[in-house]
C-alpha cells in the first residue's frame, strides 16, 4: 500500500483552502437559486437550472484550483507537492460537498429561504441594473483602448518582479518581543550576526588515503585553514572526528546573518570550489550542511524551479479550458491573463515587502 506523509502545515492550508472555496461554491449556488427563485416559484425547477447552469461552473472552478495546486509537485520538492495534494483534496470535496449537501439543504428550505431575513434582501440584478453589465457595455465601446490598459497596467503592476529576491525565515523575524528574537539580537551583538547560522563542513573520509591518524589531522588543519582563508569567514571551529573515524566535521561561523546574501554566497563557494579542491587529492569527499546551508539549498530549488511550475500551472489551466469550452482564444486569452496576474501579483508582493522593509 502506497503511503504519503503530510507535513504539519498541510492540515491547516487545506482547512484554510476548503473553507475558502466551500463558502464561495455554496454562496454562488445560493445566490443564483434566489435569484431563479423569484423569476420562477417553482423551487425544483430553480434548483434544477441551478445545479445545471453554477454547478457546472463549480466543477470547473475547483478542477482548475485543484490542477494549480497540483502543480506544486513541479517543485520536484515532496514537501511543496504534498501541501498542494491535501489542499487539492479539500477543494475537491468541498466541492463536491457544493454540488451535493447544498442544493439537498436548499431543497429542503424551498420556497422559503428569505423567510427570516436581518436586512434588505440583495438579489443578483438584472442585466440593465448590474453595473458589471454597463462595465461590459463600456468595454465593449472602446475594445482597443480596454485592451491595451488591461495589458499595462498588470505589466506596470509586475516590473518588481525583476528584483525579486527569494530567502528564507528565522527568528530574525520574529517579534521584537518574543524570546526567540531576544536571543537572536543577543546573539548578534554578543557574537557577530553570523552566530544565529553557522554552516557545518562534513568531510568523508578515504581509510585508505588517510589511514592514521596523522594523516587525519593534516587534512583536517588543511580544510580548517582554507576556509578560514575564504571571504566573510568569521571563524573556524576545530575539526571533530568521528569515533569510527570515518569523517570529521568542522563549524564555520560566517561575518553575516543566515539571510544575507554573502552568507549563501559563502555556502556555495565552499560546496562548489573551496573544498572539492582542497579534499579531492585525499580521496574524501565534503560537503556543506546545516539549518542554514539547508534553507540556502531549498530556495536555490524554489528559484530554480518556479518558472516550470508556473509554466505546468498554466498549460494545465489551458487545456481544461480548451476542452470546457471548446474554443482556442478563450483557452489563449485565460493563459495570458494568467501570466499577466501572476506577475502582477509577484510585482505587488516585491514592491510592497520591499515598501515595509524595516529600517537597520
Amino acid at each position: 500500500m502506497c503511503e504519503i506523509t503530510f507535513g504539519a502545515a498541510s492540515p491547516t492550508l487545506a482547512t484554510m483552502m476548503g473553507l475558502g472555496v466551500g463558502l464561495d461554491y455554496a454562496l454562488f449556488l445560493t445566490t443564483r437559486y434566489r435569484k431563479l427563485l423569484h423569476d420562477s416559484p417553482d423551487a425544483a425547477t430553480a434548483l434544477g437550472r441551478t445545479v445545471s447552469t453554477s454547478g457546472r461552473a463549480v466543477i470547473v472552478a475547483a478542477v482548475t484550483v485543484a490542477i494549480a495546486l497540483a502543480g506544486l509537485y513541479a517543485s520536484g520538492i515532496v514537501f511543496i507537492g504534498t501541501l498542494g495534494a491535501a489542499a487539492a483534496v479539500t477543494v475537491i470535496v468541498a466541492a463536491g460537498a457544493s454540488l451535493t449537501l447544498a442544493p439537498a439543504l436548499l431543497g429542503v428550505v424551498g420556497t422559503k429561504i428569505d423567510k427570516w431575513h436581518i436586512r434588505t434582501l440583495v438579489d443578483e440584478p438584472d442585466a440593465q441594473d448590474d453595473i458589471w453589465a454597463r462595465w461590459a457595455a463600456s468595454v465593449e465601446r472602446r475594445p482597443r483602448e480596454c485592451l491595451v490598459t488591461g495589458v499595462l497596467l498588470p505589466g506596470i503592476l509586475g516590473i518588481p518582479v525583476a528584483s525579486i529576491d527569494l530567502g528564507h525565515l528565522d527568528p530574525g523575524n520574529d517579534p521584537a518581543q518574543t524570546t526567540s528574537r531576544r536571543a537572536y539580537d543577543l546573539m548578534t551583538d554578543g557574537f557577530g550576526p553570523g552566530s544565529n547560522g553557522p554552516l557545518t563542513v562534513v568531510v568523508a573520509l578515504d581509510q585508505k588515503q588517510t589511514p592514521t591518524f596523522g594523516d587525519r589531522q593534516v587534512l583536517a588543519g588543511s580544510v580548517r585553514d582554507v576556509i578560514a582563508d575564504t571571504d566573510n569567514v568569521a571563524s573556524v571551529g576545530p575539526a571533530v572526528t568521528s569515533p569510527d573515524n570515518a569523517l570529521f566535521t568542522v563549524s564555520v561561523t560566517p561575518n553575516t546573518g543566515p539571510q544575507d546574501d554573502a552568507t549563501a554566497e559563502l555556502a556555495h563557494t565552499l560546496q562548489d570550489t573551496v573544498l572539492p579542491r582542497t579534499v579531492e587529492s585525499d580521496g574524501a569527499q565534503a560537503y556543506v550542511t546545516g539549518t542554514t546551508a539547508g534553507q540556502i539549498a531549498f530556495t536555490d530549488i524554489v528559484v530554480k524551479r518556479l518558472p516550470l511550475i508556473i509554466a505546468v500551472v498554466v498549460a494545465a489551466a489551458f487545456l481544461l479550458l480548451l476542452l470546457v469550452f471548446c474554443s482556442v482564444v478563450i483557452a489563449i486569452s485565460a493563459a495570458i491573463l494568467n501570466m499577466l496576474s501572476i506577475a502582477a501579483a509577484y510585482g505587488v508582493v516585491v514592491a510592497s515587502a520591499a515598501a515595509f522593509e524595516p529600517v537597520p
